[in-house]
């Protein structure tokens, strides 16, 4: 089977630019919505998308298909289950790790350093798959798509345990990379 990619960038409002796209076109949709935080008080960032756009979505993914969705510490839980409700399987949820961003409040009932929430450290990814038209094998013979070709994502290095867990506790590393 022959694997290419292609990818075109369309601006409009999301929702109805699915809509002029015929079912099953797309293999994977990778999206990072709105959280439903009010980031900086903005109205855009008011809701999580509801099921409507999700079962958009599922519309336009090939059986076997994936969705990839960011989402905010505070409201995975509504965007997890807003996917699910549209009609995706939920496969997994990865995580975006990252050391920059601010504290979400900080200094205040005017006291030095204190405040309401931590400083966001990563980014939840809810993965999750249109089901299959059948067993995988029928879909990928069908819809070229089924499963993750994980040995493909692997990354090679030869990994060992420290030595003595006094180091461990003392800041070193449990495990530590030996190349």
């Amino acid at each position: 089977m022959e694997l290419f990619m292609s990818w075109e960038i369309v601006q409009g409002d999301c929702l109805e630019v699915m809509k002029s796209y015929p079912a099953n076109h797309f293999s994977c949709v990778v999206t990072d919505p709105p959280y439903g935080i009010s980031f900086m008080g903005k109205g855009w960032d008011y809701c999580v998308p509801g099921v409507e756009y999700w079962k958009e979505c599922l519309r336009v993914v090939k059986p076997g298909g994936y969705i990839l969705a960011m989402g905010g510490t505070r409201t995975v839980h509504r965007l997890t289950c807003a996917i699910e409700d549209s009609g995706f399987q939920i496969r997994d949820c990865l995580m975006w790790i990252y050391g920059s961003g601010f504290p979400k409040s900080h200094n205040h009932f005017g006291l030095e350093g204190y405040g309401t929430a931590i400083k966001p450290a990563y980014e939840p990814i809810i993965m999750a798959m249109k089901p299959c038209d059948g067993t995988f094998k029928q879909n990928i013979q069908k819809w070229g798509q089924a499963g993750i070709n994980i040995d493909e994502c692997r990354i090679e290095g030869k990994w060992e345990r420290s030595t003595t867990h006094r180091d461990d506790i003392r800041g070193g590393s449990f495990i530590k990379d030996s190349y």
